[in-house]
């Protein structure tokens, strides 16, 4: 019995997130709408996925940009060491040979081009508007999962402190016992073995408490970086699993699969690839603009800058740029994208299957849960009827110390699988709001 009960303490413990009791007037008293606030500002993962919302606004102005008109400047200097000639006929006055220009040539330019028709461009800016979806999906996929992580780890919490606080009370109740036997042996009325007996339950529970408390402690690391707290800074979580509970029974459930984030990012990046698809294919397109251009130079053998003489050239036009052929390149790549849009229609297709199979497993899971609840609250008031019939009948001399102790322990096994079971249910509910997409 012991064995099994030290195991059950081990299975409750092993998943629990605590944050401790409070010992000092600096402890942050933390409820669940509390914790839930604190992650807006202090998860560094959902702060993450805010960013790439800014960062995908960015990436669309840049698309935008793309229509804006490109305006150039530069300037240029050159010595001619060796001066351009032209080669001039035999019998020329001015020789066979006639240089050009001045030592010293200067030049500055500017020149702007506008795009009146460009095909890539437009699709660019579409594909840029699925990038922000994604991301903005991307990001509420990560509350919702954040949120929910935070939930089930404040219901670990609560579960922890009534797992210590039941095998506290039970490691009490066992010392009480053993001071009653040892009253009791100190008068001849009870026998060696119902001492030793008393003293083996004592020491069994003591590490057991040990146990729970640094299961409390473990968790409480989890919790704090969850919620972004330093774990310097000690916490004390308020409320109850019933008052959890209560809540999960009142919302009913959508069983609605249409708003899970891993679905809606599945449909996006499939949109993505058939816009992508889109934009190789304007490629085909042809490319109208229009530009100007003014230059402004001048050339002289000195630096007298003052002398120069400085020539201004200006023009404006109209240029179209029609692709004819590149090898095949953009036929296979629109390919490619057509492949890839089919395959993440299949998976997203088998997502969906996956999800669907998990909503009604989590369904049976909640109803398991409900029906544990039920028995096991059933069992706690039976367990503690037991505890009080087998303490009268060991006081009256009618009953044994085995009888009081394996009385014990039904009750406190019975408390502990009574907030197990609420646990399970919590469980079971938070992720279905996140496989259904709830915040």
């Amino acid at each position: 019995m012991v064995r099994i009960f030290f195991a059950l303490v081990l299975v409750f413990t092993g998943i629990i997130v605590d944050l401790g009791e409070a010992k000092a007037a600096d402890t942050l008293r933390l409820t669940l709408n509390g914790a839930l606030a604190r992650i807006e500002s202090n998860n560094f993962l959902l702060r993450a996925s805010q960013e790439g919302i800014k960062q995908a606004e960015i990436a669309q102005l840049e698309r935008w940009g793309a229509m804006l008109p490109t305006v150039d400047a530069s300037g240029s200097y050159n010595r001619h060491l060796k001066k351009p000639v032209i080669f001039l006929p035999e019998g020329s006055p001015m020789g066979r040979v006639l240089e050009l220009g001045s030592d010293n040539s200067f030049q500055s330019n500017i020149s702007a081009t506008f795009p009146l028709f460009a095909m890539p461009i437009y699709r660019n800016i579409s594909l840029a508007k699925t990038d922000k979806a994604i991301a903005v999906e991307t990001s509420r996929g990560t509350r919702i999962d954040i949120r929910g992580s935070v939930r089930l780890s404040f219901a670990n919490c609560l579960l922890a402190k009534e797992s210590r606080r039941v095998v506290e009370q039970s490691l009490q109740t066992a010392m009480a016992t053993l001071e009653n036997v040892n009253n009791l042996a100190l008068q001849g009325m009870v026998s060696e073995y119902d001492k030793v007996r008393a003293e083996v339950q004592v020491s069994n529970l003591k590490p057991m408490v040990l146990q729970a408390r640094q299961g409390e402690q473990v968790a409480l690391l989890t919790l704090h970086s969850l919620i972004g707290i330093a774990d310097t800074i000690p916490i004390n979580v308020e409320g109850d699993l019933e008052s959890i509970l209560a809540q999960y029974l009142t919302v009913r459930p959508t069983n609605n699969i249409a708003e899970n984030s891993n679905l809606r990012v599945l449909k996006l990046q499939e949109q993505r690839l058939m816009r992508q698809r889109r934009l190789v294919n304007a490629s085909h397109y042809p490319v109208l603009s229009a530009f100007a251009n003014y230059q402004w130079q001048t050339q002289a053998n000195d630096f007298n800058f003052d002398k120069y003489n400085w020539v201004e050239i200006a023009l404006v036009g109209i240029q179209i740029n029609v692709p004819l052929f590149a090898g095949f390149t953009k036929y296979h790549q629109a390919q490619q994208l057509k492949i890839g849009q089919q395959r993440a229609a299949w998976q997203r297709s088998y997502t969906e299957q996956q999800v669907e199979i998990q909503r009604q497993a989590l369904q049976d899971q909640k109803s398991a849960a409900l029906q544990s609840m039920e028995a096991s609250k059933e069992a706690v008031a039976l367990a503690w009827q037991g505890v009080k019939i087998a303490r009268g009948r060991y006081n009256a001399g009618a009953g044994t110390i085995l009888e009081l102790t394996d009385a014990q322990m039904a009750h406190v096994q019975a408390n502990l699988n009574y907030y197990k079971a609420i646990f399970d249910y919590i469980k079971a509910s938070v992720e279905q709001d996140k496989l259904e997409g709830r915040e």
